[in-house]
């Protein structure tokens, strides 16, 4: 990896539903270099299955609803009933995870939603989100300003099975990398900050 400024994690996770105490069906992780691509140089990933049996965390009716219409392989790979982990260890293994990689930004589309209900779900246990709130990045704020539209829907990125969350991980990362191919190197011009 170039530096470790260039290493980045996405996280995402599946749900029942989109308020912060919605129980999570499941999580994964990619460490990437935005300067890499995924397609070539496969990326260290987790994925967990998380156990339905979550007290206090809720289900919402239009998710459900939502989760009917999806693929046959999305609902196969996210509701599958077995190798399913407790909330908790799910939880601990993505800090595990996280740690062990050190990436510089976690990304998330809509990080507001990903690490929220994980950052709810670390708090029902006593803990918090591994990585500090200010270090979190929105993929869809970069695609947008660089693409001007969503390019994970149809585009040129869409690779996987839509809403596996690793598989979202993946395609997410790769969106980031083609996003800086596009924009280069950052740089400030001296000029502007006089």
């Amino acid at each position: 990896m170039a530096s470790n400024k260039s290493k980045g994690c996405v996280v995402d996770i599946e749900t029942y539903g989109t308020e912060d105490d919605c129980k999570i069906l499941s999580i994964g992780a990619v460490i990437f270099d935005e300067y890499g691509d995924v397609r070539k140089t496969p990326p260290e990933t987790f994925h967990m299955l998380v156990d339905l049996d979550q007290p206090g965390r809720t289900v919402d009716a239009s998710t459900l609803s939502w989760w009917e219409k999806q693929s046959e392989e999305a609902r196969m790979r996210v509701l599958a009933e077995d190798n399913r982990a407790p909330l908790e260890e799910a939880l601990l293994e993505l800090t595990g995870f996280i740690r062990k990689h050190k990436p510089w930004f976690v990304w998330g589309c809509a990080p507001d939603f990903d690490m929220g209900i994980l950052e709810h779900a670390y708090k029902s246990f006593g803990g918090s989100f591994p990585v500090q709130f200010w270090r979190w990045q929105d993929v869809r704020t970069v695609e947008n300003f660089v693409f001007g539209k969503n390019t994970r829907k149809s585009g040129p990125f869409n690779i996987g099975c839509a809403h596996d969350a690793l598989d979202d991980c993946l395609q997410e990362a790769l969106v980031l990398q083609m996003a800086r191919k596009q924009i280069g190197e950052p740089r400030l011009e001296s000029h502007i900050l006089d």
